[in-house]
């Protein structure tokens, strides 16, 4: 069986027409533009063509598995909704997010037939992320402050930000035309810096966390790519030295110490204060319901009940929505086994991208299992502070990127697309 779009007629120019579609949706995604879901759309009914007209014999059992997950934690949000009968949750916006795990066997099978090579796949990346050299250059000509105008949502765009940057930081280890390595710096960088211009103190860490991981890497790999991987975090951190006073990291970190100084001295109304009494709902609501928790979308509900009696602080009015952070906002609403399936979904492709870097022979097989790790490591450090899965633009992102790195054909044995053993 041919691995590349045979019912399409076999020709570069429909990779290319995938490709256009996955880099509009990210740039998109990058813009918290709506218009990302129609072609999204146009990618999942070209999904279902292939899947009806080639079936999916083809999938290899590594990625058959983390779509059993994926839609296996769909399917635990839909009992949860359906067991505690609130079924007008059905078409909540925060249900209707992960829909797209009911299509990712077909989003799986489009993509193992376009069969990308790890140069469009890198083109990919860094073209997606082009979103960031507008967003931060405007940021810097057009100063503004946090939850207005373009950070009316500071939080999502400085963590999709920060994401795309560090996945061009590695596709600039894994292009090999010099001047594709030129523009995906500008991506990193660009990236980095609409992060610290919203203050989205989450993806910081990713930053210092990630970098880590592409020297430790790097320096297994290759030397010179070890140097450079050395330089470049040295270059960030003088500029982040020199222009401390023009980025808000300073001001954020205190910001941080101040909050926590009043939590404990009995003033819980600050910005991590909120969070720690969110945190403490969830957990005690999981305490209450420990193995399916208090339902899908019910965080609202328990905070209210805690507060009434007088275990957290009230609530805002018209409540918080969730946890401000993923793990507990599925730890309170869907319990242990809800936690458990989420985490599933992100463990997963991580184990098997650790598993696919300890394996590589060459160091060209090394770069997009590394990228899948910083994903899932940028993703979880991301779910610390703040809803991530639970944000549509980037648990689409997350799920594209992470289905496109596991199908690049030396993640798996290349005989299981043709239909061998």
């Amino acid at each position: 069986m041919n691995s590349s779009l045979e019912l399409f007629g076999n020709t570069i120019f429909k990779k290319y027409f995938i490709a256009t579609l996955l880099i509009a949706i990210f740039i998109l995604a990058g813009m918290l533009s709506n218009y990302m879901d129609y072609f999204l759309y146009i990618l999942l009914l070209i999904s279902g063509w292939v899947a009806f007209k080639q079936g999916f014999k083809i999938m290899p059992k590594e990625i058959k598995v983390f779509n059993v997950l994926g839609v296996t934690f769909f399917v635990l949000i839909t009992f949860s909704i359906v067991f505690n009968q609130n079924f007008h949750l059905l078409f909540a916006y925060r249900y209707e997010i992960f829909k797209i795990l009911l299509f990712l066997p077909l989003l799986t099978l489009l993509l193992l037939y376009a069969n990308f090579e790890e140069q469009a796949i890198w083109k990919i990346v860094v073209l997606g992320g082009l979103f960031t050299v507008y967003l931060s250059v405007y940021l810097l000509m057009y100063p503004t402050d946090r939850s207005t105008g373009i950070l009316e949502i500071p939080i999502t765009r400085g963590n999709l930000g920060m994401l795309f940057g560090m996945l061009s930081l590695v596709a600039f280890f894994g292009l090999q035309d010099k001047r594709w390595k030129v523009v995906a710096l500008i991506v990193f960088f660009s990236g980095v810096l609409l992060s610290l211009l919203s203050g989205s103190r989450g993806g910081w860490l990713s930053l210092v966390l990630g970098v880590a991981i592409i020297i430790i890497v790097n320096r297994k790999l290759n030397r010179v790519a070890f140097l450079i991987s050395v330089f470049l975090a040295v270059f960030v951190i003088s500029l982040a030295v020199l222009f401390w006073e023009y980025i808000p990291i300073a001001e954020r970190l205190n910001l941080v110490l101040h909050d926590i100084t009043a939590y404990f001295n009995g003033d819980a109304q600050t910005s991590v204060g909120y969070r720690l009494e969110m945190w403490k709902a969830s957990f005690m609501s999981c305490l209450d319901n420990p193995l399916w928790g208090a339902g899908f979308y019910q965080f609202d509900k328990y905070y209210a009940l805690y507060a009434s009696q007088n275990i957290v602080i009230e609530s805002r009015p018209g409540g918080w929505g969730h946890a401000h952070s993923d793990y507990f906002t599925f730890l309170g609403e869907m319990g242990s086994v809800g936690l458990i399936s989420m985490l599933s979904i992100l463990l997963y492709p991580a184990f098997l991208f650790l598993k696919r870097i300890k394996n590589s022979v060459y160091v060209t097989d090394t770069y997009i299992p590394l990228a899948g790790l910083i994903l899932v490591e940028s993703i979880m450090e991301f779910m610390m502070t703040d809803e991530t899965l639970t944000e549509k633009f980037i648990f689409i992102v997350y799920i594209i990127f992470v289905v496109l790195f596991l199908t690049h054909k030396p993640c798996y044995r290349r005989h299981s697309l043709q239909g061998g053993a």
